[in-house]
């Protein structure tokens, strides 16, 4: 049976060459701080393994197989909240989404959301029935959006019920993809082209918006741009899908994981290197992660000066410290 580990480490500054962004250079070093007692038996006996993650307040929220698990780092206690019965028929929960007040898990025909303040779980049924598939979430606050292989689906917590807005087609889970709910734009990767449907007109196709030779693996809607990403390049593209920017791994290093937003943009490369890129004031920092195998991390999702990683067999968590 595998083993399912989580701790925090706390990693501080180190001198290393810039990567995306950047020219300064950093100066870093490990240290365990804590480890969750108890977790592996818990976990996997319960669940398996961890499909998602997500960040709320001071919560690591993890997604097993028909649970939900709230950690709390203050605390380090850990806290079970069932959602669903392990039974013929029930399909397992895997994607998690937060509006920045509750707490989002799909399975394929199902969603739940957990109000933390309430302690209540709430079940709605997927308007598609038990076809298709779950990919994800967008948005926040009350413009959110589930995102199915058959359809875009806002969720109108107010109301308690789910309407499917936008049809989608040909979508699985090997196509990346980020939704632009503000301009109504979907965009996903196949293949070595990037599709973009535009919900704003009549006939809904997805047109080719921008082909490329590389295999691109990861999608990303950053500040005024979308992010793409393979293991040897960054490209960088405006908002309606016109080139911008292409910026190449310098080295040997390769790009494992990355996290793109309106305030940061955040890169983990193949030798454990962090480079974050802050759009407010421009600046580039750097951490170093020790002994990580980053052929395996699958995510990294940040919150504050955490820094939280999926890889094969572990959920990791670091405090990023300060330079």
């Amino acid at each position: 049976m595998k083993k399912l580990i989580l701790q925090i480490i706390v990693i501080a500054s180190c001198f290393s060459p810039h990567v995306i962004y950047g020219q300064k250079q950093v100066k870093i070093q490990n240290t365990v701080l804590q480890t969750l007692d108890g977790y592996e038996s818990s976990i996997l006996q319960r669940e398996g393994s961890i499909e998602d993650f997500i960040f709320l307040d001071n919560d690591i929220y993890l997604l097993g197989a028909h649970s939900l698990w709230q950690w709390n780092l203050a605390t380090n206690s850990l806290k079970k909240i069932p959602l669903q019965k392990k039974q013929n028929g029930v399909f397992k929960l895997k994607n998690l989404g937060t509006d920045g007040f509750s707490v989002f898990a799909a399975s394929s025909s199902q969603l739940y959301q957990y109000s933390p303040s309430k302690q209540q779980v709430f079940k709605y049924a997927s308007p598609f029935g038990k076809s298709g598939l779950t990919l994800g979430f967008s948005g926040e606050k009350d413009n959110f959006w589930w995102i199915h292989s058959k359809g875009i689906i806002r969720v109108d917590q107010f109301g308690r019920s789910l309407i499917a807005t936008y049809p989608l087609k040909n979508i699985t889970r090997k196509n990346p993809f980020a939704f632009d709910y503000d301009k109504k734009y979907f965009w996903y990767l196949s293949k070595n082209n990037l599709k973009k449907v535009d919900f704003n007109k009549t006939k809904l196709e997805a047109k080719t918006a921008f082909a490329t030779k590389s295999n691109f693996k990861e999608i990303a809607l950053a500040k005024q741009s979308i992010i793409l990403m393979s293991n040897k390049s960054v490209l960088r593209l405006s908002q309606e899908g016109d080139f911008h920017q292409a910026i190449p791994v310098e080295g040997r290093r390769t790009i494992s994981a990355m996290e793109a937003g309106s305030l940061n943009d955040r890169f983990l490369f193949s030798d454990g290197l962090l480079e974050t890129y802050n759009h407010k004031a421009k600046s580039v920092t750097y951490h170093s992660i020790k002994n990580l195998d980053t052929s395996e991390v699958k995510r990294i999702k940040t919150s504050g000066d955490y820094l939280v990683l999926k890889s094969k067999d572990a959920v990791l968590v670091y405090k990023l410290a300060p330079h």
